[in-house]
């Protein structure tokens, strides 16, 4: 499973609408590994500290980093220049931060967790 920052966001904030959904839905997924692109974690702590402030973001960064489940994958320059060729191939207006989530989803043939329309239906199998 590939993580999104539209689900950690809520999860992590219990103010957040979405915050019982994320967590029920982390919780129905709590013996399968999780994988964290490097860029969703910025993401997410860049939207943190802009929401709650640094204190939060802190918090949220060592429990998903000392959390065994979540494999916080780094790209390699040539996996970074394949996301930037497919982001700009793209015919949808989608982030960086999204594209590197459908390019690992699809190139580990894994499934996500978001609540990102646009990742999500570019990620689904048919």
């Amino acid at each position: 499973m590939i993580l999104d920052s539209s689900l950690l966001v809520s999860f992590f904030r219990e103010s957040d609408s979405n915050n019982l959904e994320a967590t029920q839905l982390l919780k129905k997924h709590e013996n399968e590994s999780l994988v964290l692109p490097e860029s969703i974690l910025f993401e997410t702590l860049t939207v943190l500290i802009y929401k709650d402030g640094v204190a939060n973001a802190k918090a949220t960064y060592e429990k998903l980093t000392s959390n065994k489940q979540v494999l916080v994958h780094y790209f390699s320059v040539d996996e970074k220049r394949e996301i930037v060729l497919q982001l700009l191939a793209q015919t949808t207006k989608i982030s960086f931060e999204d594209m590197s989530v459908i390019y690992l989803a699809h190139k580990t043939d894994s499934e996500v967790l978001a609540f990102d329309d646009k990742i999500i239906k570019l990620t689904t199998k048919k």
